[in-house]
Order: C-alpha cells, then sequence, then structure tokens
C-alpha cells in the first residue's frame, strides 16, 4: 500500500510498508541488567534512506494508514519478542506504541491480543505505550482499552508523561501498570528541580505506577534516576535503537550480566 506525501516534505514517494523496518532500543532496570526494548518504526527509504517516524506518522495518521503500520510493528515486535525469549530463555519485554487513532478503533485492543495470540509471544511480555496525548483525547475509550489489554495479561504504560497536562491523579482511574517519563521532561528536572523528579517517582509508585525514564544519555543522568528510585531506563547511554538483527547479538553480549 503507497500513500503520496505532501510535497512540502519534499518526499517524491509515498509510503510503502515492503519498506518499514522495526528498530529496537533497550531498557534496563535500576540495576542496570537488561528487561527489553521498544519497538521502534523505521522507513527505509530507497533514495534517503532511513526516515524517523515524525516525519511520515503524522501523514499515516491523517489518512488512517496509521492502522496498517501499528498493525505490522506490532506484529514484527511479538514475533522478535518471541524469539528472544526461546533464544536467551531470558523473560525479556517487548514495548510497542499505540496512536491515539489507533485507539478510536472499537476493536483495539481484541485486535492486538489476536496478534499476540498468532505469534505465539507471552501476553505478558507485552507493554502497549499510549501518549498522553490520546489518553487525555478520550480517556473513556481509552480506560475500556487499558481494561481489556491488561485482562489479556499484557502491560499498559502511559507514555511522554510530563509533555502534556495528564496528572497521576487523574490517570490512577485507568489502571494502567506504569508511567514513562518524556526525556525532555527527564531532562529539565534532574537538571533544574530533581526534588520534583524524585517526587512524582515516588508519587507514581504510591498510585500502584512502575516508572520508566527514556533519554537517558549520560551515566549522571542514570545515577540520579536510580537514586530516585526510577524503575526502568532507556536511552543512548544504554544503548541506540538497533534493527532487529543487531538483537540476538547484543543480548549474547550482555549474556553474563542478565
Amino acid at each position: 500500500m503507497m500513500m503520496a506525501f505532501d510535497s512540502g516534505l519534499d518526499l517524491a514517494r509515498g509510503i510503502d510498508a515492503r519498506e518499514m523496518e522495526a528498530w529496537f532500543q533497550p531498557q534496563v532496570g535500576s540495576d542496570e541488567r537488561l528487561t527489553g526494548f521498544e519497538a521502534l518504526l523505521r522507513w527505509n527509504h530507497p533514495v534517503l534512506g532511513l526516515i524517523r517516524p515524525g516525519r511520515f506518522i503524522p501523514l499515516a495518521e491523517e489518512t488512517g494508514l496509521i492502522r496498517m503500520l501499528g498493525s505490522w510493528i506490532t506484529t514484527q515486535a511479538c514475533r522478535n519478542c518471541r524469539e528472544w525469549a526461546r533464544a536467551s530463555g531470558e523473560g525479556l519485554s517487548v514495548a510497542i506504541n499505540a496512536s491515539a487513532v489507533q485507539l478510536e478503533q472499537a476493536d483495539f485492543a481484541e485486535h492486538v491480543a489476536a496478534i499476540a495470540s498468532s505469534t505465539g509471544v507471552d501476553p505478558t511480555s507485552v507493554m502497549i505505550e499510549i501518549t498522553e496525548t490520546a489518553f487525555i483525547k478520550n480517556m473513556e475509550k481509552a480506560a475500556e482499552h487499558v481494561r481489556a489489554l491488561r485482562a489479556t495479561g499484557m502491560h499498559v504504560a502511559l507514555d511522554d508523561f510530563g509533555s502534556g497536562y495528564a496528572t497521576l491523579t487523574c490517570l490512577a482511574s485507568l489502571a494502567i501498570d506504569t508511567v514513562k517519563l518524556d526525556s525532555g521532561f527527564v531532562t529539565r528536572t534532574i537538571a533544574d528541580r530533581p526534588a520534583m523528579l524524585e517526587s512524582i517517582i515516588k508519587m507514581a509508585h504510591h498510585n500502584g505506577f512502575g516508572v520508566i525514564a527514556e533519554g537517558v544519555e549520560t551515566e549522571e543522568q542514570s545515577i540520579r534516576l536510580r537514586n530516585a528510585g526510577c524503575d526502568r531506563l532507556q536511552g543512548y547511554y544504554y544503548g541506540k535503537p538497533m534493527t532487529s538483527a543487531a538483537v540476538p547479538p547484543f543480548i549474547g553480549s550482555l549474556s553474563g550480566n542478565l
């Protein structure tokens, strides 16, 4: 399936699912041991090379093509997660992003569950990440999806916390598992308001949420976040996004630390 891009984006060709790639970025626990990966969609354009999702996802959402791309990345992520478990014997997880457009589908949770079942992945190793914006756009519908996903054993995270207006209090009713701190928020609070960062992590734990921090780029940030009680960390300090083929060697290189 292809879609013509707006000429302002300076892309002559349209989105082609055959050119999509699933990339994965490592996540580690508070002990810095590998816990899993976040699945990231990349478009490997034959002329322009790798195109980051910020350039094509907005158009895919406008046209509804995001539903097809969402199904594709979910399938790839689940298959890879299953293979990691078989090859390493470790209970590694995979996080998959869901857009606000996907959440508008009445059968979104059922569709994700069906993909997980068809790929043979352990549903407890799958986490669906939903952004603040998507949650706030339709809290009632989002809550329904969260309940349905968790009923299958999957986990649900609020992504990009700190980038918008969501509060831990209003999210308590959603019964999510995890709050994922926005990378910009992490950088700002560590530098300017470290006490606030620690308070937010404590509040999240008080409400029963785990906490993941993204955008961890330095040892200092890692130490401060772990000292503040952050459960998991993700960022260039622990590893850049990599192709699916690069994941097994990466896991193998860490086998002594798993």
